[in-house]
């Protein structure tokens, strides 16, 4: 199962981890005491390159920053879901810029759903 960004299949990640981010707002009472309110659970995409070439990489930011918001598509335990999500940065660095394709390593990104 591929993991897609508006529909369209991207490289495949070597590391991908989904997990969870809790929203909350947090005060205090007039006695000092920390009150938490969890607002909402939402979930946290990780992605992991090793290496992409400047192609792929191009691709892959041209998808990711056409809008803030998009559907990103991922593979579960019961087939696969679709959910709204936010974009972040791109960290990555560039390993070589010889003649041709650049080839950039040790990409990663995060998208926060919505």
């Amino acid at each position: 199962m591929s993991i897609e960004i508006e529909g369209t299949p991207i490289p495949t990640p070597q590391t991908f981890e989904v997990l969870t981010s809790d929203i909350v707002r947090q005060d205090r009472t007039a006695s000092g005491l920390e009150v938490t309110d969890i607002i909402a659970t939402k979930k946290v995409f990780r992605f992991g390159y090793s290496s992409l070439t400047g192609s792929e990489l191009a691709a892959l930011r041209t998808l990711l920053y056409t809008n803030y918001y998009f559907d990103l598509t991922y593979p579960t335990e019961n087939g696969s879901d679709t959910t709204e999500v936010g974009r972040g940065d791109i960290d990555g660095r560039l390993l070589r810029n010889a003649v041709g394709d650049k080839q950039y390593i040790n990409i990663n990104f995060e998208l926060r759903e919505r």
